[in-house]
């Protein structure tokens, strides 16, 4: 059952609307789109992120609350008084900006789970660098406003660039996967592009990253087209950090 689940969800990471290609069911606030509560989280992490970038201490930490925790994408966790107590404002000689992109909100009674994809980009020393990062926060309510509870953030690897691939070569892809016989994903293709259609009728663009790996804008996964001797496609592979899973075509 363990293994299952383990596909399952990298199923979804793979095939699951991500970026510029998420959204289509709940619309990104600043578009006018989302419910009253999508608008107020995603303004409330707006400001946290302005805060914390102009360096106003007082402000930033007032969205957080006293039993606080956070996971870095380098693995260690911090409570609120750890980042007041290590609180550094950023060099004047550096520009930084961030973007928040697939704000999504999952709420409960008296909290929220936010997830968004943070596109950070700095500029020093006539030179640009930044990073990509995927946020899962908890928000809870205390008295009558929003705090944020625990924070978990993981750093995306660079997209690799789109490659030129003939779109010819897709149609050997064209088809139906099986995960588990009742978990049926579908490969099809639109005009250039490779489309991936999950079980629940989501659909993604599959970019190519060379003739038969191809990647999803915002995820780290990949998926493999793998052909036999006769150079038919026999199956993919769904691969992730440290994991391949292998999903074999059945038409």
């Amino acid at each position: 059952m363990k293994r299952i689940l383990t596909l399952v969800l990298l199923a979804a990471a793979v095939f699951a609307p991500a970026s510029a290609q998420a959204g289509k069911d709940q619309p990104a606030p600043e578009s006018g789109g989302g419910t009253a509560l999508e608008q107020e989280l995603k303004t409330l992490t707006r400001e946290l992120h302005d805060a914390l970038l102009r360096g106003d201490k007082d402000t930033l930490f007032s969205f957080f609350d006293e039993d606080f925790i956070g996971t870095s994408y380098e693995g260690y966790t911090v409570t609120k008084a750890d980042l007041v107590k290590n609180f550094r404002r950023t060099t004047a000689e550096a520009k930084i900006t961030r973007e928040i992109e697939d704000y999504k909100v999952r709420p409960t009674a008296d909290s929220a789970i936010v997830t968004y994809h943070l596109i950070e980009r700095v500029e020093i020393g006539g030179q640009t660098v930044g990073g990509q990062y995927l946020y899962t926060d908890t928000f809870v309510r205390r008295d009558n406003r929003w705090l944020l509870l625990a924070s978990h953030a993981t750093r995306l690897e660079p997209e690799p660039k789109v490659a030129k691939v003939d779109p010819s070569v897709y149609n050997a892809y064209v088809g139906q996967y099986a995960m588990t016989p009742s978990l049926i994903f579908s490969v099809t293709r639109e005009g250039d592009k490779l489309i991936g259609v999950a079980p629940n009728g989501e659909r993604v663009e599959l970019l190519p990253e060379n003739e038969t790996t191809f990647f999803i804008r915002g995820r780290s996964v990949r998926t493999v087209f793998v052909k036999d001797e006769k150079g038919q496609v026999t199956h993919m592979i769904f691969r992730g950090p440290g994991e391949d899973h292998k999903i074999e075509k059945i038409n």
